[in-house]
């Protein structure tokens, strides 16, 4: 009589869909890893008898209600960063594949893509590429949207201070970035950082915020902070949030602006790491990209353009290192004042009933099996700890030649 088949469930959260390997197996649904255990003298009376997966890799927090997992680890940051850095090249290609028999000007450039609603269309789509990744991802890999962050709730007292640093980013660093981009304009580097839409009017204004204040703080944040950010969380505070932050100003791609950006998402990444709320980064970021276009609307009805200046005194130099100065101290401020409201205020953090729950015969299976396979669980976790920083290295290196083509 031939047996029927075994059936195989992940301890760590009941699945079925086991990827078996030589001697482990993982889940697709948690990802969880498992060492196999074979018993050799089995008794051939036990025909429906399940067999035996002991976990021996970090817990996966798994949602009882909706059974998808409910954080992100750092092999998941490292794939949305390349993606996130592959999709736009994808797009260009694209793009230009369709271009090629468009007509041209006297001067050789394609017409259609100096017109308005090209510019228009193609940042739009340059969002929605990354809200795409965002739930794409999050759907192959059985991930909980909740994950990110964004349904976290705070203290509304940061709410203002969300707003501050927001909006002191910007003209605390104005003086710094304009003094980059004149040093690397007398050397030959180009420097346009013109948004390239026409504020002559309110609602092209309106359009300009939904289009650079909006947009880009939604899906910027759930890719950098919603999942590089929080699966970068094992690696500890600051080494999160500073490589988190490194990602997000390579992809700007603006050296002149390379210590603005990178400041913001140091701020950035303070703030989600302190709070866990996603939403509140998007303020922050909303925030500083409007009140760039606001300053720009306003000299645009003043008829007075930001030119580069002619030379750089003494005086400039010192204002606008000093006001860098400035910007990094009151950052710092607003973060000793955010710790002082989370320690008065520890009740506000959501608490979700997400702890995994195992019998005492599957406690004893983990502590077993991770004593037998010590070996071969380092040796593993070794050669995917390996793989996952091998990806992380192409994103940057990647990140860092585009921001090298961009500027030449």
């Amino acid at each position: 009589m031939d047996k029927k088949p075994t059936t195989i469930r992940c301890k760590n959260c009941g699945s079925k869909h086991i990827d078996i390997k030589d001697n482990y197996a993982i889940c697709q649904n948690c990802k969880a890893k498992f060492v196999i255990k074979n018993n050799s003298k089995k008794d051939e009376t036990q025909e429906n008898s399940d067999d035996k997966l002991n976990i021996y890799s970090e817990n996966v927090v798994i949602d009882p209600k909706t059974k998808k997992i409910m954080s992100y680890k750092k092999r998941d940051s490292a794939l949305v960063y390349l993606w996130a850095l592959l999709l736009p090249i994808i797009f260009s290609l694209i793009i230009s594949f369709m271009l090629v028999s468009s007509p041209k000007d006297e001067s050789g450039n394609i017409i259609v893509t100096s017109q308005i609603w090209f510019l228009i269309l193609t940042r739009i789509l340059s969002s929605l590429m990354l809200f795409g990744l965002f739930f794409f991802y999050n759907k192959k890999c059985n991930i909980s949207h909740r994950a990110c962050g964004i349904t976290k709730k705070i203290n509304y007292l940061y709410i203002p201070i969300a707003i501050i640093l927001g909006v002191s980013v910007v003209y605390l660093t104005d003086h710094f970035i304009t003094m980059l981009a004149f040093l690397m304009d007398k050397i030959g580097i180009n420097v346009n950082a013109s948004i390239g839409l026409p504020l002559t009017n309110f609602w092209w204004f309106l359009l300009s915020i939904f289009l650079i204040g909006v947009l880009p703080a939604v899906t910027e944040e759930l890719i950098y902070r919603g999942i590089i950010l929080n699966g970068l969380k094992k690696m500890g505070k600051w080494p999160a949030i500073l490589l988190s932050a490194l990602a997000f100003c390579l992809m700007h791609g603006s050296i002149p602006q390379f210590p603005y950006t990178f400041l913001l998402g140091i701020v950035l990444g303070y703030v989600m790491w302190e709070t866990g709320a996603l939403w509140l980064c998007m303020l922050i970021h909303f925030c500083n990209n409007s009140t760039v276009l606001v300053s720009m609307f306003i000299s645009s009805q003043k008829g007075a353009e930001s030119a580069m200046p002619a030379s750089l005194s003494t005086g400039y130099v010192l204002l606008a290192i000093g006001l860098i100065a400035l910007a990094v101290l009151l950052v710092f401020l607003i973060f000793f004042l955010m710790k002082k409201i989370k320690a008065k205020d520890k009740n506000n953090l959501e608490n979700v009933n997400l702890i995994e729950q195992k019998s005492d015969e599957e406690n004893e299976l983990f502590s077993k099996a991770k004593k037998e396979q010590n070996l071969d669980n380092n040796i593993i976790l070794q050669k995917e700890d390996r793989k996952t920083n091998i990806l992380l290295i192409c994103g940057y290196a990647l990140a860092i030649l585009l921001t090298i083509i961009q500027t030449l």
